[in-house]
């Protein structure tokens, strides 16, 4: 048998294993210098001592740790997952139980059409983290870390030199606002999303917090819009429903900068996030075609399209 296919097949024990670990308190428990003793480990985390030692030695197998006399010490991969607390983060909610349960109706779904996460939890996915506390704020702070990968590039591919006001639409905790601040202090900037816990603090006059539902309309008057992984989570008719709210609220000049993942073949996780989306919402990654009848629905017209270094691209769209 291949060792390619069994491994693929088995891969969800080490993100079952990752996820224990986190978790249970071990990985913040082991110190990133050194050795522990798998005794004062268990004894601080009150863990039992024999699945314990079982789950470290599947980790050593794993090249996270090195087991020596019954002490455990990191590895150089496991130093790297201990020093990141954006994989411990992403390990807690894509390995939460309402994320992992969902993907045991990806069949159902391919036959049906169903919505794997809505199907298992009898609720849509941001109506869900509405109700769950934890795993929202795990969530949400997950989405910042991923803005903050890649704002300082994407602040090189949208220009906010020259204009005075810029909105981004479902711009959640405002890193990207926060950072476009501080490099052009004098253009106001606005985050417009549903805040139902509550406005966040603004840390300048320059930055405005606006709570609203981009279905229903976006905030007018703006020289530029953002909308980053904001379309991914929706189907092709309220995407279009968003893109026509910010198309009437754009000026002739006004310009709408469309982040998102553009298929192509060989890009890498493209293709895994749209199985993502597909199991957790009504949405989906998108190819360049998909995204021209988009914007052609919504009466825009895409004029400029530019790759950042990772999966991410950035559609430029003015009206038609």
């Amino acid at each position: 048998m291949s060792k390619t296919v069994i491994a693929d097949i088995t891969g969800y024990r080490v993100s079952a294993a990752l996820h224990a670990a986190v978790e249970t308190g071990i990985v913040g428990e082991i110190p990133s210098l050194g050795k522990m003793s798998i005794e004062i480990l268990c004894r601080n985390l009150s863990l039992a001592t024999d699945p314990t030692i079982r789950l470290l030695k599947f980790l050593s197998d794993c090249g996270y740790i090195t087991l020596e006399n019954q002490h455990v010490e990191w590895t150089k991969k496991g130093k790297e997952l201990k020093s990141s607390d954006v994989y411990q983060r992403w390990i807690l909610t894509e390995l939460s139980r309402p994320y992992w349960e969902s993907w045991s109706y990806l069949a159902e779904a391919v036959q049906t059409e169903c919505v794997p996460f809505q199907r298992r939890w009898k609720a849509p996915f941001f109506e869900f983290l509405s109700n769950a506390k934890e795993l929202r704020e795990r969530f949400h702070a997950l989405m910042a870390d991923f803005t903050r990968e890649v704002v300082d590039e994407l602040l090189e591919q949208i220009p906010f030199n020259g204009i005075a006001s810029v909105c981004d639409v479902g711009g959640g905790s405002g890193v990207l606002v926060d950072r476009g601040h501080k490099r052009y202090p004098n253009v106001m900037f606005t985050v417009f999303d549903e805040f139902r816990t509550g406005l966040p603090g603004s840390r300048s006059d320059r930055i405005v917090y606006l709570s609203g539902d981009f279905f229903k309309e976006v905030p007018d008057g703006h020289d530029v819009y953002v909308l980053k992984n904001i379309l991914h989570d929706w189907n092709d008719s309220k995407a279009i429903s968003i893109l026509r709210n910010i198309r009437a609220a754009m000026g002739s000049s006004s310009r709408l900068y469309v982040v998102e993942i553009v298929l192509e073949d060989g890009l890498p996780s493209g293709y895994g996030l749209d199985l993502v989306m597909m199991v957790l919402l009504q949405g989906k990654e998108r190819t360049i075609d998909q995204f021209l009848e988009l914007a052609a629905a919504a009466e825009l017209r895409v004029s400029r399209i530019s790759r950042l270094d990772g999966a991410l691209s950035v559609l430029e769209l003015v009206r038609d």
